[in-house]
């Protein structure tokens, strides 16, 4: 509880996001800055993946699959070598039974935190960060 108010104090995480969707990115970025959060979110996978070099602390990334030039799972695997602490989820609206089958192996060797299907319920979100 916070002092007298009676409100319950909230963690705010730092949050990279990452869609080549820009009006997906700038719901979703609005939607995590109005929880309270710090929210980094980008239309460019390498400018993430330059973010994630640059910067020490990252609680939750991520990013959709589909993406130019680097796809998300890629994306994942490098973010990962550099914070491996950080809880990294995939969204998609479709993916090959190949990339599911790649997807779940990287959950279970923690690389990945899960999966979210679009189109994006904000429920799932606030699910994952609470």
């Amino acid at each position: 509880m916070s002092g007298d108010t009676g409100t319950i104090d909230k963690k705010t995480f730092n949050i990279v996001l990452v869609d080549d969707e820009e009006p997906l990115c700038n719901i979703l970025e609005g939607f995590f800055q109005s929880e309270g959060h710090n929210v980094a979110a980008f239309f460019d996978p390498f400018l993430a993946l330059d973010y994630a070099k640059k910067n020490k602390s990252i609680d939750y990334f991520f990013s959709d699959i589909g993406m130019r030039g680097m796809d998300g799972v890629e994306l994942v695997k490098q973010v990962h070598e550099l914070h491996p602490q950080a809880k990294k989820y995939l969204m998609s609206g479709f993916i090959a039974p190949e990339v599911r089958a790649e997807i779940d192996a990287l959950k279970l060797t923690g690389v990945v935190s899960g999966y979210l299907q679009k189109p994006i319920d904000i429920r799932q979100f606030l699910s994952l960060i609470e």
